[in-house]
C-alpha cells in the first residue's frame, strides 16, 4: 500500500501536464454550452492554459510565490 502511495507521489511530482490537464478541461466541459464552445476553441483552451501555467509556474518559484516550480 505504502510503495503504490509513493510511485502516485513521484508520477506527480514528474509530470506536471497530467496536473494542469483536469484543471482547465473540466471547467471548460462544464462551460462549453453557457460559452457557445466547440470542441477546437476547448482545445485551444485547455493547450494556452497549460502553456501559460508552465511559463509562469517558475517565474512565481522564483520570486517565492510558489514552494515548488510547477
Amino acid at each position: 500500500m505504502l510503495w503504490s502511495l509513493w510511485i502516485l507521489v513521484v508520477v506527480a511530482n514528474a509530470s506536471p501536464v497530467l496536473d494542469t490537464l483536469p484543471e482547465s478541461l473540466l471547467p471548460g466541459l462544464a462551460l462549453m454550452a453557457p460559452l457557445q464552445l466547440d470542441a477546437w476553441a476547448l482545445l485551444v483552451l485547455v493547450m494556452l492554459f497549460s502553456l501559460f501555467d508552465g511559463l509562469v509556474s517558475p517565474v512565481l518559484h522564483r520570486l517565492g510565490v510558489r514552494k515548488r516550480p510547477w
